[in-house]
């Protein structure tokens, strides 16, 4: 004897299927100050599955590669980055000082930081030399950007030293 099963149950398990909902840009952002990475990569990934703006996304994959490249995977964190540069910007976002540049130029100094991690000199002098001059920074427009800004320089030199056998 077979038994019915109450419609109710069967929107129980209807609703349990639904996928969870969007985090926010903010959320992820969050769990990657507090070094939570798994989380945070997990969000970020999540993120590019929802229907939030092209900048968010293109924020979010650059994050997914930091993530990546900090818990030592940088093999799959520069292939990430390669996304990033990859992704086509056009009008007000390709002006100098836009946040889609902004970013470009935090994924080719990942570039320049997975080349590093593997002991590749030359790459990573010319990944950081790209980010310096391809996405320049402002200096006077917020301590993130004066932070990278003196980062990539001391990159740089820190390259040109291993280069010369320093």
């Amino acid at each position: 004897m077979r038994r019915a099963i109450p419609a109710g149950l069967l929107l129980l398990g209807l609703v349990s299927c639904a996928p969870p909902p969007c985090p926010t840009l903010e959320e992820a952002d969050r769990d990657y100050d507090r070094q939570d990475l798994g989380t945070a990569e997990v969000n970020y990934r999540h993120l590019l599955e929802c229907d939030v703006p092209e900048r968010e996304q293109l924020r979010a994959l650059q994050r997914i590669g930091e993530c990546l490249r900090r818990q030592g995977r940088v093999s799959e964190a520069r292939a990430v980055f390669e996304r990033v540069m990859a992704w086509p910007i056009a009008g007000e976002a390709a002006r100098p000082w836009s946040f889609e540049r902004n970013v470009k130029g935090h994924a080719q100094m990942g570039i320049g930081e997975c080349y590093e991690a593997e002991g590749r000199w030359k790459e990573a002098l010319d990944a950081y030399r790209d980010s310096h001059l391809k996405y320049p920074v402002r200096g006077d427009c917020g301590n993130g950007n004066r932070e990278r800004k003196e980062q990539e320089l001391e990159n740089i030199a820190r390259c040109v030293r291993k280069l010369k056998g320093e």
